[in-house]
């Protein structure tokens, strides 16, 4: 994905339209997420920036660029009053959606991170370092690095990167929904009845095609 470069649209093609062009990144555009109830998105790029979007524009407008990261940026994820970005240079940043401040830095990776999941007060991030990491969200309890980063989950065989899984969760319902992204396509993996009050969080790492799942309680 590069938002600063498009193809050819082919005129007598049924419906191919460009609606709009964002050109904003100096460099390709790697990643991209939505938050429809904020009416933002937010881009990452190979320019090592962050680049927040209105929406609910015309033309969409860029809201602010935010720099910090000594490498590309390699994933995204909303969570209510922040957006946290992954990087090449394995750190995670947290950045306030109101301020534009990086409010604070995750390290402890030593790879490329491929993917960040938000679950409540919980981060967990995946990396080409062959683990996975269970972080606290509420930064600002936490002076020391290893009191934010709650578990480490380690893989040990180097075929393929980790990745998270999505993961819904209903606590009118009460229970939790576990889907492994695989290609574009979700897989039910496990449905766990939890009580309104204690809520269980897992995640499961895949590589080649071995599925191993990891269970954290609150």
């Amino acid at each position: 994905m590069g938002l600063d470069s498009s193809k050819d649209i082919n005129p007598n093609a049924a419906r191919g339209y460009i609606l709009e062009k964002f050109t904003r990144h100096k460099g390709g555009a790697n990643c991209m997420v939505m938050e429809p109830e904020k009416y933002l998105m937010a881009t990452g790029g190979e320019d090592k920036s962050v680049v927040l979007w209105r929406i609910n524009t015309t033309p969409t407008q860029s809201k602010a660029t935010l720099k910090g990261h000594s490498d590309y940026v390699s994933c995204l994820a909303f969570h209510e009053k922040f957006v946290l970005s992954g990087s090449a240079d394995c750190t995670i940043r947290k950045w306030c959606l109101t301020t534009h401040e990086c409010l604070f830095v995750f390290e402890g990776h030593t790879g490329r991170i491929n993917k960040i999941l938000c679950a409540g007060d919980f981060i967990f991030s995946s990396s080409v370092d062959h683990t996975a990491r269970a972080w606290t969200l509420i930064t600002q309890k936490y002076e020391a690095m290893e009191d934010v980063c709650l578990k480490i989950f380690e893989v040990g065989l180097p075929l393929r990167c980790v990745f998270l899984l999505y993961t819904m969760i209903s606590l009118e319902l009460k229970f939790i929904s576990m889907y492994l992204s695989v290609n574009k396509y979700s897989f039910p993996l496990l449905k766990n009845e939890v009580r309104s009050n204690e809520v269980e969080l897992a995640i499961a790492l895949s590589f080649a095609h071995v599925v191993h799942t990891y269970a954290i309680q609150s």
